[in-house]
């Protein structure tokens, strides 16, 4: 019986001192990740950041450093935003935000009879992007000037709209429908609701797909 006894207060110090030791190196291995990031020197790939290689995504982290060692909340909101991206529909422009950390974008959709047309669709939506985060790649960009102060980006091949841009704002207006994830972004308000046409019906009948075979 003591034997037995003895045997289980072992077995409990070896489970106790296994767990301490785990606990130990991982909240070891935080602290030099945070000490490292801190520093702005090199990042180790021990913690979860092999998938930092590039040479942009590593400078963004290191500009996030302050926010980060101060123990900011919005950290994980900003390392989402930088992975915001969009494309035209045939991929020949494509773009990204690069800027850390970003502000609060707002979105909203516009109902004017411009971004109808401009479109094909009863509304336009909208993210505003600040304008040094907004880098374009790609040569396919074409510009119409649809007033005496803004112009439309779109893609000559594929005929996507890309943005609004108008010359007194700060930033610039990118189609919420051409980004990657667009699930990122929630319109904030309505512009030219007195311009809006049809309203969606929700009543009728719903296709995650396609519609009604034949």
């Amino acid at each position: 019986m003591n034997n037995g006894s003895g045997v289980r207060r072992l077995k409990s110090r070896i489970v106790r001192g296994f767990k301490a030791t785990l606990r130990k190196c991982f909240w070891n291995g935080f602290k030099a990740w945070k000490r490292q990031l801190g520093r702005g020197g090199p990042l180790p790939t021990a913690y979860g950041l092999k998938a930092v290689s590039d040479p942009a995504s590593y400078s963004h982290l290191r500009s996030l450093r302050r926010s980060c060692c101060k123990g900011r909340r919005s950290w994980g909101k900003q390392v989402m935003a930088l992975a915001i991206t969009g494309q035209c529909l045939c991929g020949a422009l494509k773009y990204k935000l690069e800027t850390a950390p970003l502000p609060k974008m707002e979105a909203n959709y516009c109902h004017c009879t411009q971004c109808r047309r401009a479109t094909g669709a009863q509304l336009g939506t909208f993210v505003m992007v600040p304008r040094p985060a907004f880098l374009l790649t790609g040569s396919t960009l074409k510009r119409f000037q649809s007033s005496s102060h803004a112009h439309r980006a779109f893609c000559s091949e594929c005929g996507s709209h890309i943005f609004y841009d108008n010359e007194d704002s700060p930033s610039i207006d990118v189609y919420v429908g051409t980004l990657d994830h667009p699930e990122q972004v929630e319109p904030d308000y309505h512009l030219f609701c007195c311009k809006g046409i049809i309203p969606v019906n929700e009543a009728v009948q719903k296709y995650n797909e396609n519609g009604p075979k034949e």
